[in-house]
């Protein structure tokens, strides 16, 4: 291994052993959702049909966006 990657393999495993403190999961001026608020949670079950609803895959320009 060259020495620069060894570095960086050295480094990453030192943030790991430091638990990523200085390494949020969510920076705070990127956390916009309310828990209780904002936030829906559905669930589903591996048996239930799901209405996949694919004619929202197709991108239509909206004439009157702009």
């Amino acid at each position: 291994i060259d020495k620069r990657v060894q570095f960086l393999i050295e480094g990453l495993f030192a943030v790991r052993k430091a638990k990523f403190q200085g390494h949020p999961v969510v920076r705070p001026e990127l956390d916009l959702v309310e828990i209780e608020v904002d936030q829906n949670t559905y669930e589903l079950s591996l048996e239930d049909v799901v209405d996949p609803e694919t004619s929202l895959d197709i991108f239509k320009v909206d004439p009157q966006f702009l």
